[in-house]
C-alpha cells in the first residue's frame, strides 16, 4: 500500500489490519452525555500484476521469485474527521507473512504524518495464501480529544480505543488478472456507552469487494475473532463470528454491551477457513 494497493482511508481503531473489524457486539443506547461514533473508511486499490523490478526493488518478497502474484503497498489509514491515529512501539510496522508460513518474512515502517498512519514501502506477495500483522509491540491509539468528547467538565481524559493487535489472512491468485481476496473498501462505525468506554452494540463492520481484481473469498464467507480488554483486563474473548458475503459485501454486526478500551483482531479472509 503505497498510497496503496491497499489505500486504507481507515479506521476508529485497525483493525485491517484494518486495516480492522472487532466483531460486534455492543454499545449502550443513545444519551446526552454520550460521546458522538467514530467512523473510519478504508479504501483499498486493486492488485496488480508484479513485475521484475517490484521484485527486484520491495522491501518484503517470497522466498522463490517465481511465486510472485501481487504488490502490497504499506496502508494509509485515516480516521473520521477530528479524530488522529497514534502509532506506537519501538518501530510501528506491519509484518508480512509471504505464504502464510507462519514465519514473518519482513515488515513494512509505518509513520504518523498528520494525524494519518502511512507507509512507503512495498511487499512482493506469493500465489496463495498469506498475512500481515501489527509487529508485537505496535498498537494504534484512536484519539478524538480534539472533538471535545473524551473530557468531562473537570477535565478528566476518557479512554481512546487502542487497537493492540491485527492480523489479516487472505488469498491470491495468480490469474488474467491475478486476484486477491482483500476487501477494496471498509467502513467501521464504533460506539460508545454512557461511561465513555467502547462497545460493540449498534457498532458494525462493512466490507465490500469491487472491480475485477478484489474478490470475495471462494467459501463466501468471512470469519472475524476478536478480544476486548479494558486497560489489560480481558473482558470478552475470543469472540468468534462468520458471515457470508451477499452482493460483494460482508457485514458484521452485534448486540454486545460489554465495555472495552483495547481490542485484539485476526480478520480470516481465505479462500478457505
Amino acid at each position: 500500500m503505497n498510497q496503496l494497493s491497499l489505500r486504507y482511508r481507515l479506521l476508529a481503531g485497525i483493525a485491517l489490519v484494518g486495516l480492522g473489524s472487532v466483531l460486534f457486539l455492543g454499545c449502550n443506547g443513545g444519551s446526552s452525555t454520550t460521546p458522538p461514533a467514530v467512523a473510519l473508511t478504508t479504501t483499498v486499490n486493486e492488485p496488480t500484476d508484479t513485475t521484475a523490478t517490484d521484485i527486484a526493488t520491495a522491501a518484503v518478497k517470497p522466498a522463490d521469485p517465481a511465486t510472485a502474484v501481487v504488490t502490497l503497498d504499506t496502508p494509509t489509514i485515516v480516521p473520521s474527521a477530528g479524530t488522529s491515529l497514534i502509532p506506537s512501539g519501538t518501530e510501528s510496522q506491519l509484518q508480512v507473512d509471504c505464504g502464510n508460513t507462519g514465519v514473518v518474512t519482513g515488515s513494512l515502517p509505518l509513520d504518523a504524518r498528520s494525524g494519518a498512519v502511512e507507509g512507503s514501502q512495498q511487499a512482493v506477495l506469493p500465489e496463495g495464501d498469506n498475512a500481515i500483522q501489527l509487529s508485537p509491540d505496535t498498537s494504534f491509539e484512536l484519539d478524538d480529544s480534539m472533538m471535545g468528547s473524551l473530557a468531562d467538565t473537570r477535565g478528566h481524559a476518557y479512554p481512546r480505543l487502542r487497537v493492540s493487535s491485527m492480523k489479516v489472512l487472505f488469498s491470491a491468485h495468480r490469474g488474467h488478472p491475478c486476484t486477491w481476496t482483500l476487501p477494496s473498501h471498509y467502513k467501521l462505525h464504533m460506539v460508545r456507552s454512557r461511561n465513555h468506554m467502547y462497545v460493540l452494540d449498534n457498532s458494525y463492520l462493512d466490507m465490500s469487494w469491487s472491480g475485477k481484481r478484489a474478490v470475495p473469498p471462494s467459501d463466501g464467507k468471512v470469519t472475524i475473532t476478536a478480544n476486548l480488554y479494558n486497560g489489560t483486563t480481558k473482558v470478552a474473548g475470543p469472540l468468534v463470528k462468520t458471515v457470508t458475503v451477499q452482493n460483494d459485501s460482508a457485514v458484521f454486526t452485534g448486540n454486545n454491551n460489554v465495555p472495552f478500551n483495547r481490542v485484539g483482531i485476526v480478520i480470516d479472509l481465505r479462500d478457505k477457513k
